[in-house]
């Protein structure tokens, strides 16, 4: 019989059993060790973003309100510029019939102004006419007032005047009882 031993290669199966339980039992304090740090990384990460994220939401809420309440506001304008534009256009249309009417009466205020001129020159050519008639009838007049028969035959001459429109023998113009002719 021949003997073996065997217990050699037992043992060293079990030192590197052993080794590879130190070995795995390192691998995995060191994973558990980077993981614990990364979880712990992790989980503070998260709740900085968590925190993070509520003030972003109330960040957010707090704009929408300001955008909500702009909103409202431009609807307001909008409705005003709405109101604004309708007033402008009736005044617009407004203003256009006023200064067709105004150029309608600066028209009408030049034609009565041109009748007005018409009627004044009329006016002065009746004044002058009137004026050279009445100078001629008093001319006419005055001898057949102041003068005589015998004034008449003799040549006299006679002086007269005209007060309150009428004819009398005294004054400073004088008439030629037998011509007419008279200084007035």
């Amino acid at each position: 019989m021949s003997y073996s031993y065997s217990a050699s290669d037992g043992d060293f199966s079990s030192r590197r059993k052993q080794a590879i339980i130190v070995i795995a039992a390192a691998l995995l304090i060191t994973i558990f060790y980077f993981v614990n740090g990364t979880i712990t990384t992790y989980a503070t990460y998260s709740k900085n973003l968590q925190n993070d994220l509520e003030s972003a939401k109330i960040a957010l809420n707090e704009q929408q309100q300001k955008y909500d309440e702009c909103q409202g506001s431009l609807i307001g304008a909008s409705l005003d510029l709405s109101v604004c534009n309708s007033a402008l256009n009736s005044t617009g249309s407004s203003l256009s019939s006023c200064n067709s009417e105004k150029s309608q009466l600066n028209s009408q205020i030049t034609q009565l102004n041109s009748q007005i001129s018409s009627l004044n020159y009329n006016i002065s050519s009746c004044q002058t006419n009137a004026e050279n008639v009445y100078k001629q009838l008093a001319r006419n007049s005055a001898k057949p007032i102041c003068c005589s028969f015998g004034d008449f035959q003799s040549g006299a001459s006679r002086s007269w005047s005209l007060a309150n429109n009428s004819i009398t023998c005294s004054g400073t113009y004088t008439v030629n009882c037998t011509s007419g002719e008279t200084n007035y």
